[in-house]
């Protein structure tokens, strides 16, 4: 019996020169030969007998192994032997051939110990890559760019088919050429796709298997590996100076046309068999939810003028077409059953539309979580999704509920979820933990008072309020200034109607009640000013108003004033004159004896000029108060005109 092994001499540059060893069972002789169909075979010797059980060849050396000793030989090239002896390996050889072959011997406790930590790095890889999907907060994460993503895979898919194509063009004149060209000829165009060509393509496929992970697109991944294997077995045959057509590039250009066939081409958009088509089919997918969420939008902005059944009706519609749509596992878990509430029907839909929105703009892999709010005060729904297909997971829930929510306003939680607060934040938490199986979706509730809400009552205060300060500001200067005002407020109110009318859902409630309260704050802030305005109109103590609406008993006092001020300087001045250059006055006679008459002095006292000007200030002060009572005929005070003002 002999035993015969093939090996390559990697000493001999680019030419496959094989070598055949054979050795006898129980003998020195052994023989080679480099073509053992029709060349001679050599006789060589081995450094002594022994019961040859395997050659094998590796590291630039054939290894002769004796199947019951330790006895083994070496040699480099199968001609020159040295003997070798396994001293090292105890009772490997012996173990290895000294048994049975046909039977196993590796223990059924082996395996499973293989098998389960196989599994645990499975488990470990799979928590680390696709860890659970939840959602922890209210707010929106922004909206990753799905016209954006399209535009790039359709330049991707461009790309693909084009460097698809060319190979396979390459490959084909190859293959009608292969006679014709040499070796290095074959080489080349080789060397060229595979250096320039496949990185290109394999650059491309994993773009697409990175975007989305539907069968189609990881279908493409083995077809791609297959084509590497196949490229690689054909360089390496070209090597060999084949004379013949290599089976290697039929292999791949099999693989190439395969691939082809998943790709599909412009005329095989309508296929979601490929490529082309499965792309198309997205963005026709992506325009209806659109088109489903406008549609189940005017719903809601018809709801107040509908019946309940056509309410109850038109629910049940959208949420047929919803579903059709969603490609989310266990989609139905997100419609409440409650029959009195279809609005709630709506919500729901539409926050399944938006987040098949986002598993469709997204990588995949990555999170797609969305949260949602229902009337009946306000239930907030959180989504959460294992993605994994293999474990199951464990994962915490950590939401943090709106800032105007105190404890005292949840009305009921699942009891998995408890509650904290946040001193950091100054907000509240829900937490939980739950076990969600291979693939599952849960849906967890929180339900809580509305206080997103601004009374009526309110409002009607603030303008009633608004409308008796300026009644109290009517036929006084201030008149004007307190129309302003009261326009002001008038707009600021007229605006909470508005918002109302506009807010579609409990999440747009929210937002405009946010924006409304700064809108309150601003017109608390009109009537207090509006308030001051009457005060200042009603003081008695005032004698001069502010600037534009000075009273005007104040006015006509500083007039007369004035007025009096420049008589009494006119006079004043008057005797001055007179004193300096006294007027000579005509003679006359008595008795016949000429004489000049004295020069006339003042004769009115100084006393009666500080009477004339005490005269002048009463006067001005009486004047003043004469109008500034006339003009002043509302309550005089503050509290009497808060008093008219508070509401039954």
């Amino acid at each position: 019996m002999a035993t015969i092994t093939m090996f390559r001499d990697i000493n001999v540059d680019d030419a496959f020169s094989p070598t055949f060893v054979a050795v006898v069972f129980g003998s020195t002789a052994a023989a080679s030969t480099t073509d053992p169909a029709t060349g001679a075979w050599t006789a060589r010797t081995l450094p002594s007998a022994s019961n040859w059980n395997s050659l094998a060849y590796g590291n630039k050396m054939i290894v002769a192994v004796s199947g019951s000793t330790t006895v083994a030989a070496s040699s480099p090239d199968g001609v020159t032997w040295t003997a070798r002896t396994l001293t090292s390996f105890n009772s490997l050889i012996s173990d290895i051939w000294g048994k049975n072959t046909n039977q196993s011997t590796t223990t059924s406790a082996q395996i499973e110990k293989v098998g389960s930590e196989l599994k645990a790095q499975r488990e470990l890889l799979e928590r680390l890559i696709n860890e659970p999907i939840i959602t922890s907060s209210l707010e929106d994460n922004p909206e990753p760019d799905l016209k954006a993503k399209f535009n790039e895979a359709e330049k991707t898919l461009s790309s693909l088919y084009d460097n698809t194509s060319l190979i396979k063009t390459k490959l084909l004149t190859l293959l009608s050429k292969w006679d014709s060209l040499n070796n290095s000829a074959r080489a080349t165009t080789i060397t060229s796709i595979r250096l320039t060509l496949t990185p290109t393509i394999e650059k491309d496929i994993q773009w697409f298997t990175k975007a989305w992970d539907y069968p189609l697109i990881q279908s493409l991944t083995p077809t791609l590996t297959s084509y590497q294997s196949n490229l690689a077995v054909l360089s390496q045959e070209l090597s060999r100076h084949p004379t013949s057509t290599p089976n290697s590039l039929i292999k791949t250009l099999e693989s190439i046309d395969q691939m082809l066939a998943y790709i599909g081409n412009e005329s095989t958009t309508k296929n979601k068999a490929t490529l082309f088509g499965l792309l198309t089919s997205l963005k026709n997918r992506a325009e209806k939810i659109k088109t489903v969420e406008l549609a189940t939008h005017q719903f809601l902005i018809n709801w107040d003028r509908i019946s309940t059944h056509e309410k109850l009706s038109l629910a049940s519609k959208a949420k047929s077409q919803i579903l059709d749509l969603s490609e989310y596992p266990d989609s139905d878990s997100f419609f409440s059953q409650d029959p009195l509430k279809p609005e709630n029907t709506i919500y729901a839909g539409l926050a399944l539309l938006k987040l098949n929105h986002r598993l469709l703009s997204q990588n995949s892999g990555e999170k797609a979580s969305v949260i949602w709010l229902e009337n009946g005060s306000v239930v907030f729904r959180i989504s959460m999704y294992n993605p994994s297909p293999i474990i199951s997971q464990t994962v915490p829930l950590k939401f943090t509920l709106p800032p105007e929510l105190s404890e005292k306003d949840l009305e009921q939680l699942d009891s998995s979820l408890s509650v904290s607060y946040d001193p950091l934040d100054s907000k509240l938490q829900v937490m939980g933990s739950y076990t969600l199986s291979p693939l599952e979706t849960r849906v967890v509730s929180i339900k809580a008072k509305d206080v997103w809400t601004i009374s009526d009552e309110e409002l009607n205060s603030i303008r009633k309020s608004s409308e008796n300060y300026l009644t109290a500001l009517a036929k006084t200067p201030l008149f004007s200034q307190g129309v302003l005002i009261k326009t002001n407020i008038d707009s600021l109110l007229d605006q909470f109607n508005n918002s109302s009318s506009y807010a579609l859902s409990p999440e747009q409630r929210i937002k405009e009640y946010r924006i409304s309260k700064l809108k309150l704050l601003s017109a608390k802030t009109q009537l207090t000013r509006l308030e001051d305005l009457v005060a200042q109109a009603s003081s008695n103590s005032s004698l001069i108003g502010t600037l534009g609406g000075a009273q005007l008993g104040n006015t006509w006092g500083i007039i007369i004033v004035i007025l009096g001020g420049f008589v009494l300087l006119g006079l004043y001045l008057y005797q001055q004159e007179a004193r300096r250059n006294p007027r000579k006055l005509p003679l006359i006679t008595e008795n016949d004896n000429p004489r000049l008459l004295p020069t006339p002095v003042n004769t009115i006292p100084w006393s009666i000029y500080g009477f004339i000007i005490l005269t002048t200030g009463i006067i001005s002060t009486g004047t003043t108060l004469f109008f500034t009572k006339r003009n002043i005929t509302n309550p005089s005070t503050i509290n009497q005109i808060e008093a008219a003002t508070t509401p039954l």
